[in-house]
Parts: structure tokens; C-alpha cells; sequence
């Protein structure tokens, strides 16, 4: 029980947008980073990413959303930025959804999660 709420706990803050970082990113870097990351997505042979990797890295494209206005950017460069974040959060995203699943069956906590879920827990 202690375990599954741990996994939904974070699942919640990773859907969040936590970040661990203790200011907001430049633009310049935001913009760096998304196109790095989606080479690495467009890359077959890439290593898989750690949850607390994937979890770092949406909150960086939540901040990135609020910090990155597009200026000095042409509006299409930067309408494919924001593309791109939206992308590659949601890739993430399930990343992390996957994770989580696979630890949950993989623990057999699938059908204490049922039961707890149909019982509105």
C-alpha cells in the first residue's frame, strides 16, 4: 500500500511539472536543450532515460513554456519550439506512465491497485 501511494505520488508531481531546478532556464537554453533531446528521441540506439531524468526534464519543458516567449524568434521557429515542447513533454509523460505500469506489474501490485481504485481509493 505504502509503495503503490509512493508510485502515485509521483506520478502526480512528474505530471506536475516539478522541477528540481532553483531558477527558470534562458531561452537560449530551453531552445538548445529541446532540439538535443529530440535528436536523442529521433535516435534508435539512444540509452533509456532514469525516471528522475525523465521527471527532470519535463519540469525544465514546463518552465521552458513560460519563459521561452519566442523573442528574437522568427513565429515560426518559435511555434515549432513550443512544437517540440509539447512533443517531447508527452513523450516523456508516457515514459513515465510506462514506468511506473511496469513496476507495478512487475511488484504484483496490478490487482491491489484495481481493488483499491474500484473502491475509490
Amino acid at each position: 500500500m505504502k509503495t503503490l501511494a509512493a508510485i502515485m505520488i509521483l506520478l502526480a508531481l512528474s505530471v506536475t511539472g516539478v522541477s528540481a531546478q532553483t531558477h527558470a532556464p534562458l531561452p537560449e537554453q530551453c531552445r538548445a536543450d529541446i532540439h538535443l533531446w529530440r535528436s536523442e528521441a529521433d535516435d534508435k540506439n539512444a540509452v533509456d532515460l532514469s525516471f528522475d531524468e525523465l521527471t527532470r526534464r519535463t519540469g525544465e519543458i514546463a518552465d521552458c513554456l513560460v519563459v521561452d516567449t519566442g523573442e528574437g524568434q522568427s513565429s515560426s521557429d518559435h511555434d515549432a519550439d513550443v512544437i517540440n515542447y509539447l512533443g517531447m513533454a508527452a513523450a516523456y509523460h508516457t515514459k513515465i506512465s510506462t514506468k511506473l505500469v511496469q513496476f507495478i506489474i512487475s511488484h504484483h501490485l496490478y490487482q491491489q491497485f484495481r481493488k483499491e481504485d474500484i473502491a475509490g481509493r
